[in-house]
This record gives structure tokens, C-alpha cells and sequence, in this order.
């Protein structure tokens, strides 16, 4: 059965951004495995026709796949996206990280910074 979400009768509500993996795809099977690879970003705007934009909000966190108490061990990013209705403007922008401080024996993961991602 198939897992993704533009073969399955899935509604994806307007206004989010969502990170997204294909673990079958990647042929992988923990989450550190998983979270080696990097994620597609999937955006679905809402948009404001009486002020011509369209925006969505989302967040993507990620951790060290090993480690069940996650304080300090997590990036964590907040993502913001909008654009005009006519298309000539288009932003996406991080507007919160909060990086992780406590690595303990294994780094988080290669998604630790927006460029890895």
C-alpha cells in the first residue's frame, strides 16, 4: 500500500507547509536512517483574494533518532511562506530555529541546518 499522500484520499488543509519523507522510497528503517536524507517541502498556500496574497506556516523537527527525551536534542524550525496572487513576489522565509545544544554522543543528524534540508 502505497504512502503517499497525491496516490491516497488525503486532504491537506490550506495554509501549511509540510515536511515530507518517503521512507519506502529511501529504503531506510529507523528514523536516524531516515532523517540522513533530505526532506521535500510540501506547500499548501491559502490565499486572500481582497488583499492579493496567499500564505502558509509550517514546522519541521528533527532529532537524533536514538534518544527518547528530546530537551536539547532537537532542531527545531518554523517555517513561513507567502507570495502575491499574480505571482511576481514569492518569500520563504525561517522564522523560528531553535537548534539543538545537546549532541551526547551522536550529532543530531545531517538535517541540523536549513542548507542540509
Amino acid at each position: 500500500m502505497s504512502s503517499k499522500a497525491y496516490d491516497a484520499y488525503l486532504h491537506l488543509r490550506s495554509g501549511y507547509i509540510i515536511p515530507w519523507q518517503d521512507a519506502q522510497t529511501l529504503n531506510v528503517n529507523t528514523t536516524f536512517d531516515l532523517q540522513q536524507s533530505p526532506i521535500d517541502i510540501l506547500i499548501n498556500p491559502v490565499c486572500f483574494p481582497e488583499n492579493r496574497t496567499c500564505q502558509a506556516f509550517g514546522s519541521y523537527v528533527n532529532d537524533d533518532g536514538f534518544q527518547l527525551n528530546t530537551t536539547s536534542n532537537v532542531n527545531n524550525f518554523t517555517f513561513s511562506y507567502s507570495q502575491d496572487i499574480d505571482g511576481t513576489a514569492l518569500f520563504f522565509n525561517i522564522i523560528k530555529h531553535e537548534k539543538a545544544t545537546n549532541y551526547g554522543r551522536n550529532r543530531v543528524n545531517a538535517n541540523d541546518a536549513f542548507g542540509s534540508i
